[in-house]
């Protein structure tokens, strides 16, 4: 009996000995198992947030060194915070925002608290040096700090190298553009208490180059920790960077997994289909820890995916935004060029100057279409194109766009003809300016390509239901066609299907990319067929509507009678506003000519002192100036003027969202830049005389 009892428990023992062996085993699994995805799931969550909230900011550093490339940096610290404040309102996150030339600390946003940090020489700051120059050398953006600031405060710092131009020597450097991340601040974004659990430390470090030693950013891990450390790599520009977690627990559980290990070892027959069973399972759980870090491993690649579709929409918008800014800026210059050109025309000139002034006139209308161009499709890409459709005489905006082409036409010797179904409906409701953009754009490309023959315009409507048709255009013509391989760069912007068009019939590529995005905004469909030598042939539709109202017969300035100023009264006297020196040469000019009385002012302030102590009939307002803008000026006009004075606006920019704004200012009308002097003389005569006793206003 003993000896039986003996062995009943000798077996129970060894059975709850086995059993409690195989629990210590799982559970030491489990728990590693447990730490390795909360670590990963803190450590990629940490880390991504890490990411973004440094590589947001320093993006401003970018936008600030193209804006010196192009402008070949600052004049002054107002005009330096001008542009900074409108890039760190872009870009969350800046600290500050400084321009070095000659990596000498010159410009900084905002100067208010970091006006010790003004003639900062960063190349003689033994703190600083070894990463200017590394800066500098690598032609790249580079991070590094902390840095405990000249100003005070602690900051990381975003640094890029700026050249005077594409060839990036050092005889060409510029200076830097350096971005100010506060770390502090970062350390609060973070918030690396709410991430990681408590039973976990962190550090962050950076390496200068793979065979630096790491330096430390900030920590929470003594260097009397030896404690098993999981790495993660931090993806920002040029730097080696690295987050570290270790757990704050001494696992003691470790040792014990040695010992029950030996004790396996002993027991190892005993338990074998125990062992069999736990493996299957650790098996089990193995697989579904690796297809857990897939998961992971998906999200973060979406997530990389999402920033980077962020940044390339980032750089197509500043992309378009400068080349609208560069556009509007040309239009100044362009506007005193064309002007002067259009007075000198108009002077005592022997045959062979008419000849020399005619063709001046020729490119400076030229360059007057492409930046049109470049405006056009920086709106399109920027969906700030809007359709504005009103009734319409189809046949008339057709003898419109045709009488455009018939000189060159006449002067090419080739026929250009157009057939416009009868059943089209007389009045339709459309945009007449962009339909016009569309036939020029087109017939103007039949035209220029064809030395021979005929292009042809053919118009035909289909009725899709009551009141609703398609308006279906096809342009034919003659000329040099398109090979087949060459069909994909047709409508690309900025591209010519063979590099030698461009050069012996001129363009820039942008007409039809312009043409088939107003198409498509419409609501239509381009398509085209071509044969190389044999002609090409054009063709698209767009959905319009029968128009049940009247068309409006529109007064045009040219039909106003240029010298009726000299009917009107001697004492009528024009306010100019307007700070560019050419502009105000050439309005005076044109003024002076037409013997029109008027002073002239350069910006806002002077103009309201101006009618303080004289009385004005009319007044022209440029709409960008220093000290105080034209729109700004116009409001106050009208808040304080005891007599109603009729302001035309002077602007670059004839957008309707661009006009609304002059009329909501409370302007009366506006001259485009650059006008032509007889427009400009049409729209004040037509102003002046509606001020005469008598008139409507």
């Amino acid at each position: 009996m003993t000896g039986k009892f003996f062995i009943r428990s000798l077996l129970i023992v060894s059975v709850m000995f086995i059993a409690g062996i195989i629990f210590i085993v799982l559970l030491n699994k489990n728990l590693s198992e447990q730490e390795v995805l909360t670590v990963n799931k803190a450590g990629f969550s940490l880390a991504s947030k890490i990411e973004d909230r440094v590589n947001r900011p320093l993006s401003a550093a970018y936008a600030l060194a193209a804006i010196i490339k192009t402008y070949g940096g600052f004049s002054s610290q107002q005009e330096f915070e001008s542009i900074a404040q409108k890039i760190t309102e872009l870009y969350d996150g800046v600290s500050f925002l400084a321009a070095a030339p000659n990596a000498v600390t010159s410009f900084i946003y905002p100067l208010h608290g970091n006006e010790k940090a003004i003639g900062h020489d960063l190349l003689n700051d033994p703190k600083r040096r070894d990463d200017v120059l590394r800066t500098i050398q690598s032609r790249s953006l580079t991070l590094s700090g902390p840095y405990e600031l000249v100003q005070g405060g602690v900051s990381i710092l975003g640094r890029l190298a700026v050249f005077r131009d594409t060839d990036e020597t050092e005889s060409n450097f510029w200076g830097l553009a350096v971005v100010s991340i506060d770390l502090s601040k970062l350390l609060y974004d973070l918030e690396l208490d709410s991430i990681l659990d408590s039973g976990f430390l962190y550090e962050i470090t950076r390496k200068d180059s793979p065979s630096d030693q790491e330096k430390i950013i900030l920590t929470s891990i003594g260097e009397e920790y030896d404690k098993k450390k999981y790495a993660f790599s931090l993806n920002l520009p040029n730097s080696f960077w690295y987050l570290y977690i270790a757990p704050k627990k001494n696992r003691a559980y470790d040792i014990l997994a040695w010992e029950v290990l030996i004790l396996f070892i002993v027991l190892l027959v005993a338990f074998t289909i125990a062992y069999k069973l736990v493996k299957q399972t650790y098996d089990i759980k193995t697989a579904n820890m690796e297809l857990h870090m897939q998961i992971k491993e998906k999200e973060k690649i979406e997530l990389e995916l999402i920033a980077a579709k962020k940044n390339a929409d980032t750089a197509n918008n500043a992309k378009s935004l400068f080349l609208a800014n560069m556009s509007h800026e040309i239009k100044t210059p362009l506007n005193g060029i064309m002007g002067f050109i259009s007075l000198l025309n108009k002077t005592a000139l022997d045959k062979e100057q008419k000849e020399l002034v005619k063709q001046a006139e020729i490119s400076g209308r030229s360059l007057k279409s492409l930046i049109s161009d470049i405006l056009d499709i920086s709106k399109i890409e920027a969906d700030k194109i809007e359709l504005n459709t009103e009734p319409s005489d189809i046949r008339n905006l057709i003898d419109e766009v045709v009488t455009i082409f018939l000189p060159l036409v006449k002067e090419k010797n080739i026929r250009l003809s157009v057939d416009i179904s009868k059943d089209t409906p007389k009045v339709l409701d459309l945009d007449t300016g962009r339909l016009k953009q569309i036939l020029i754009n087109l017939i103007g490309n039949a035209v220029k390509f064809t030395e021979q023959g005929e292009v042809s315009l053919s118009v035909r409507t289909q009725e899709t239901t009551e009141n609703n048709h398609r308006l279906l255009f096809s342009i034919k013509d003659s000329g040099i066609g398109i090979a087949e391989n060459d069909f994909e760069k047709l409508f690309k912007s900025f591209s010519q299907v063979d590099s030698s068009t461009s050069k012996k019939y001129g363009g820039t590529g942008l007409g039809l990319a312009i043409s088939k995005k107003l198409i498509e905004l419409m609501g239509g469909v381009i398509t085209f067929k071509s044969t190389k030598g044999y002609g090409s042939t054009f063709e698209f539709f767009i959905p319009v509507r029968t128009s049940p109202g009247q068309i409006e017969l529109k007064k045009h300035d040219s039909d106003v009678n240029n010298n009726t100023n000299n009917s009107m009264s001697s004492d009528l006297k024009i306010l100019v506003a307007e700070d560019n020196p050419i502009n105000q040469k050439l309005i005076s000019h044109i003024l002076f000519k037409n013997g029109f009385d008027y002073e002239l002012v350069s910006n806002g302030i002077q103009a309201m002192q101006a009618l303080k102590s004289n009385d004005y009939s009319l007044i022209l307002m440029d709409c960008n100036m220093p000290l105080k803008d034209g729109f700004e000026t116009s409001r106050q006009i009208r808040m304080t003027e005891t007599r109603y004075h009729p302001i035309i606006a002077i602007t670059a920019d004839s957008s309707r969202e661009d006009i609304s704004k002059c009329m909501s200012s409370g302007m009366d009308d506006f001259i485009s830049k650059p006008f032509e002097p007889d427009e400009f003389i049409n729209k004040i005569t037509h102003w002046l005389k509606k001020i005469e006793p008598g008139s409507d206003k």
